[in-house]
């Protein structure tokens, strides 16, 4: 039988939000925005899917435009 096991994924992030919450707490009187962008999991797999050749990205584009534009605000 086995057991249940963390993914390794999981335990790195939760370090990671861990290390930045910890930082921070601790800064002086500034403030700071975390933002925290979920895309989804696309494992490197760009798969076709019959369109013209040039808009063949499997959302890669969109994806980019999007973050770019948050992160430019």
């Amino acid at each position: 039988m086995h057991g249940y096991q963390i993914p390794k994924s999981w335990i790195a992030i939760s370090v990671f939000i861990g290390i930045m919450s910890s930082t921070l707490s601790f800064s002086e009187n500034s403030s700071r925005e975390l933002v925290i962008v979920y895309s989804g999991n696309t494992l490197g797999e760009l798969k076709p899917c019959g369109c013209a050749k040039e808009e063949d990205q499997g959302g890669f584009e969109r994806r980019s435009t999007y973050l770019k534009q948050v992160f430019a605000n």
